[in-house]
C-alpha cells in the first residue's frame, strides 16, 4: 500500500511540477551552455576571494520562531530556537525543489521532536525559493530549469551559504548537523563533500547523479522539453550537470557519520545511482518503502533520522 501510493503521489507531483514550473520556461541557447563549460571554474565550491563570508541577523521573531536574514546578499533562513544553552547543537534543514508551504510543514513536522531533545533547527531557503523568488515567478523555478547554467549556478549558491553557515554556527562554538531532502539531498551530499565539519548527515532521496535524473525523470520533463527546443545535445547537458554532481566524489565527513535513504518506488532517483554512492562512500543505506515524495513521511525514515540526528545531541531520539 505505501508503495503504491507513493507512486500515486509522486505522479501527481510530475503533473503539478509541469503546471507549475512549465508556465516559466527558462531556454538558453546552445552557445551559452558551452560559454559556461569554458567560463566555469574547475572547483566551483571554493570561496570567493574578497567575499565576505555569510554574517546572518534576527530580522524577527514569534516565539521560538525566529527569521534570520543576511543584509549583504538575498539569504534567508528560519530558526527554531531550543530551550537548551546557547552553544546547542545545530540541525541545518535543506528542503525540497519548488518549496511551498506545505513541504515546509511537513519538514518541520519530521523535525520537530529534535528540538525537544536540545536540538537548535535552522532552515535556509535555498537560491530562489521562498523569500528569494524573483517578483511574478514562482518559488523554485528559476532553480531548476533548462537554463542550465543558472542552475549549476544555483547549486553552486546553494552549497556555498550551507558551507557558510556551517562555519558561522560553528565559530559560535556549536556543532553542526546536516539534513537534505531532494534538491536539498543533492545540495548536502555536496556539501559533505567538501568539509569534514558536520557531525551528522542525513540525506533523503538526493538527487545524486543530476544529469540521470533530468534525462528520465517525469518530474523534469518541461526541462527536457526546452532543452530540445533549443537543440541542446543531451552530451552537452550531462557535461555541465556532472559539475555539481555528487556521484564521483568523495566523502569528507566521516562515513559512519552519513546516513542515505532511498525510496524503492522513487521517480526522481534511480536506486542504483543511491547504491553506487552508498558503496563508494562506505556509508550507511537504507530503503523506505515510499516515493520520492512520500520517503520523507515514512514513520520507518523518521525514526532513523531522528536517532540519527538524535546522537549529535548526546541521546535518541
Amino acid at each position: 500500500m505505501a508503495g503504491w501510493s507513493g507512486r500515486l503521489i509522486d505522479r501527481a507531483n510530475a503533473e503539478l511540477v509541469r503546471l507549475r514550473a512549465g508556465r516559466h520556461p527558462l531556454v538558453p541557447g546552445r552557445a551559452a551552455l558551452r560559454d559556461a563549460l569554458r567560463t566555469f571554474p574547475v572547483d566551483l565550491f571554493v570561496r570567493d576571494r574578497g567575499v565576505d563570508g555569510l554574517a546572518p541577523a534576527r530580522t524577527g521573531a514569534v516565539g521560538t520562531v525566529e527569521r534570520w536574514t543576511d543584509r549583504a546578499s538575498d539569504w534567508a533562513a528560519t530558526r527554531v530556537r531550543t530551550a537548551a544553552h546557547r552553544r546547542a547543537p545545530a540541525v541545518v534543514v535543506l528542503h525540497g525543489w519548488l518549496a511551498v508551504g506545505l513541504q515546509m510543514a511537513a519538514l518541520r513536522f519530521l523535525m520537530a521532536p529534535l528540538r525537544r531533545e536540545g536540538l537548535e533547527l535552522w532552515y535556509p531557503w535555498l537560491p530562489f525559493h521562498g523569500p528569494r523568488t524573483p517578483p511574478g515567478s514562482v518559488s523554485g523555478v528559476h532553480c531548476l530549469s533548462a537554463d542550465l547554467p543558472r542552475t549549476v549556478e544555483a547549486i553552486r549558491r546553494g552549497v556555498l551559504e550551507t558551507l557558510e553557515l556551517t562555519r558561522w554556527l560553528r565559530a559560535r562554538g556549536q556543532p553542526v548537523a546536516l539534513v537534505g531532502v531532494s534538491l536539498g539531498g543533492w545540495i548536502a551530499a555536496l556539501a559533505a563533500a567538501e568539509t569534514a565539519e558536520f557531525e551528522r548527515v542525513v540525506l533523503y532521496t538526493p538527487v545524486v547523479d543530476p544529469a540521470r535524473s533530468f534525462t528520465e525523470s517525469p518530474l523534469v520533463g518541461h526541462i527536457r522539453a526546452g532543452l530540445a527546443a533549443s537543440e541542446v545535445r543531451p552530451e552537452l547537458a550531462a557535461e555541465l550537470l556532472a559539475k555539481v554532481a555528487p556521484i564521483g566524489r568523495v566523502l569528507s565527513v566521516r562515513r559512519r557519520h552519513v546516513l542515505l535513504l532511498g525510496a524503492r518506488h522513487d521517480n526522481v532517483v534511480a536506486p542504483e545511482s543511491l547504491r553506487h554512492v552508498a558503496t563508494a562512500w562506505g556509508c550507511r543505506l537504507e530503503w523506505l518503502d515510499a516515493g520520492h515524495i512520500t520517503a520523507q513521511w515514512s514513520p520507518k525514515g523518521r525514526g532513523l533520522a531522528r536517532r540519527w540526528l538524535g546522537e549529535v545531541a548526546g541521546t535518541a531520539c
